[in-house]
């Protein structure tokens, strides 16, 4: 027995080991492939940030290249040279070359004319880099020059009608230090740019500001740097791709640190001719001791978690019991809350259904009594256009005659509403021209509302066709109309609009009331369609929107309504546009 439980002990213990060494292979294969993930993911970055250098590198050389071709051009100059070719006063080229507007732009920059014979004539500065001095050229028109002091300068050579040669000249430093001192990379790496021939370098970062130091000089400041891979770099990259280089990087105990522990990236430019390289490097030490700490703690979480498998297995084992006693619980409450919420959903509905059959009851009510009131409108309107129908043309029988259609227009409002609240009610709907509508919405809008309320209407020219009721539609256009001036109250504007729209591949016409009133309060936005809600207290029945919303569904339309921004609120309908005399019944 005691054998036995011991080769079952070794056996775990072999099985420990090899998780355990399988969890350290594991471990070390991840370092692996995230190094080299991390070398090209670091590469692409770097390349990232001296791409956007490079651009701003290029532009700022062609920006001088353009400012120098212009400023030939200028008629100031051509004067001053014709002003030398005469007297031989070199005031005026001296003038025009030191003038503000010359040399005052974001950059300090110098400018020297010269004659035919290639001698100087004038310069803006009496530092100006002339052209005893060797130059380099990178491109037809652009060169590089060493002054007497060792200082780099950019030249741009430009020769004028009158065939004098201009130079504009700026130093390697500025151009550099303007697109290159603000990026970073990474906490001591630095930007660098160098020519095809090795003569300098320019850098920014890595802790010591920036600057431009000849090969020879670097060579002197730095010993440990190899000079033959920097020269070398401008040979690397190209315009869609980069290069990646090693060369030693100084550790802080002033040793050399191995040959892959600095990432280069390089990319030529486009101005020089991709004479001049600007690169980025960076320790690799900012990223690979990430990497080695992560495998320190990754390696100790995989032994740590080996010895507490065991516990866990138990913790697991008791967390899966008391999860499923707790999700029966939870079950349970769940099912209580559907049929509290079921409960709730009948009450309501229940609640909605018995203020409906109310309003119905309201409705019938309100119907009797109003048609009673019609009645003898209608009787003396009739009668009053008997006795004026030898005059139709007259002022009087118009009136009479408004009097009755309007009349007539309530009465079946009144029916309408009356069999809204009834069961299978048969409308009939024929294709309707939604401009005339509104039209004639606007003129009984415009009897209802104060004398001081200004109304626009906007229809389009060309007929914009509807399917539905005209009656119907007729009367929830008048009644938004309405709300409007009674929001407005004796002054404002109602605008009334209709505008084809496409929306969800479908073809609407929209229709917009709005108005210049208070607007509608953010606590009735969600409910101002629900039956007996009002702002009007007691002098509304909150019934109005209810009908509408019901007449605009019954024409597979929509409703909705919002706040200007300018103050006031519209009302927006969207209805189905039908092509004309598609009549439906």
């Amino acid at each position: 027995m005691k054998r036995k439980r011991a080769l079952v002990t070794a056996a775990l213990a072999l099985a420990a080991a090899a998780l355990i060494l399988s969890g350290l292979y594991r471990v070390v294969r991840v370092y692996s492939m995230y190094r080299s993930d991390m070398l090209s993911y670091e590469s692409r970055h770097l390349d990232s940030i001296i791409g956007a250098s490079a651009r701003g590198i290029d532009w700022m050389l062609e920006s001088y290249a353009l400012r120098l071709d212009l400023l030939v051009k200028r008629p100031d100059y051509a004067g001053a040279e014709a002003d030398y070719a005469a007297n031989g006063s070199v005031l005026g080229l001296w003038n025009v070359l030191r003038r503000s507007d010359t040399t005052q732009t974001g950059t300090r920059y110098k400018l020297a004319v010269y004659g035919a014979d290639g001698a100087v004539i004038a310069a803006s500065d009496a530092s100006f880099p002339t052209a005893a001095e060797e130059d380099e050229t990178l491109e037809e028109g652009v060169c590089l020059r060493t002054d007497a002091d060792g200082v780099f300068w950019f030249l741009f050579r430009d020769t004028s009608d009158g065939g004098y040669i201009y130079e504009l000249a700026i130093p390697v430093q500025t151009v550099f230090s303007y697109h290159a001192d603000a990026a970073r990379v990474g906490v001591q790496g630095y930007l660098f740019l160098t020519d095809a021939d090795g003569r300098f370098l320019a850098y920014s970062g890595g802790g010591g500001g920036s600057g431009v130091v000849s090969m020879e000089e670097l060579a002197r400041l730095e010993p440990s740097v190899d000079l033959d891979a920097i020269a070398g770099l401008a040979a690397g990259g190209g315009d869609d791709e980069y290069t990646v280089l090693r060369y030693p990087w100084p550790s802080e105990d002033g040793g050399d640190a191995a040959a892959e522990e600095t990432l280069v990236v390089t990319i030529p430019l486009d101005t020089g001719g991709g004479a001049l390289t600007l690169g980025a490097a960076m320790s690799f030490q900012e990223f690979s001791s990430f990497l080695t700490d992560t495998l320190r703690e990754v390696s100790l979480i995989i032994v740590l978690e080996l010895c507490g498998a065991l516990i866990l297995f138990f913790i697991a084992a008791r967390t899966l019991v008391e999860n499923r006693r707790n999700a029966l619980e939870l079950e349970a409450v769940r099912e209580r809350a559907d049929l509290m919420e079921e409960i709730n959903r009948q009450q309501s509905a229940l609640a909605h259904t018995e203020r409906l059959q109310q309003l119905g009851v309201m409705t019938s009510g309100m119907v009797h009594e109003f048609n009673n009131l019609l009645t003898p409108i209608m009787g003396q309107s009739m009668l009053l256009l008997e006795k004026l129908a030898d005059d139709e043309e007259s002022e009087q029988f118009e009136i009479a005659l408004d009097i009755y259609e309007a009349s007539e227009n309530a009465r079946e409002i009144l029916r309408r509403m009356s069999s809204m609240s009834k069961r299978d009610v048969d409308m009939s709907f024929r294709t309707l021209e939604a401009g005339a509508l509104l039209r004639r919405v606007a003129a009984l809008a415009g009897m209802a509302k104060d004398p001081h309320i200004r109304q626009e209407l906007s229809v389009p020219d060309e007929p914009v066709c509807i399917s539905g009721n005209d009656r119907l539609l007729t009367q929830a256009v008048l009644n938004l109309c309405i709300n409007a001036c009674q929001a407005m109250g004796s002054e404002g504007v109602l605008s009334i609009s209709l505008a084809p729209e496409r929306r969800s591949g479908h073809d609407y016409a929209r229709i917009e009331v709005s108005d210049t009133g208070p607007g509608i309060s953010e606590t009735l936005m969600s409910s101002i369609y629900e039956p007996f809600v009002t702002t009007k207290g007691e002098r509304g029945t909150g019934l109005g929107l209810s009908i509408c919303k019901k007449i605009i569904e019954t024409h597979k339309g929509t409703i909705s309504a919002a706040n200007r921004p300018e103050g006031g609120a519209v009302f927006t309908i969207r209805i189905p546009i039908c092509a004309p005399g598609d009549d439906e019944l």
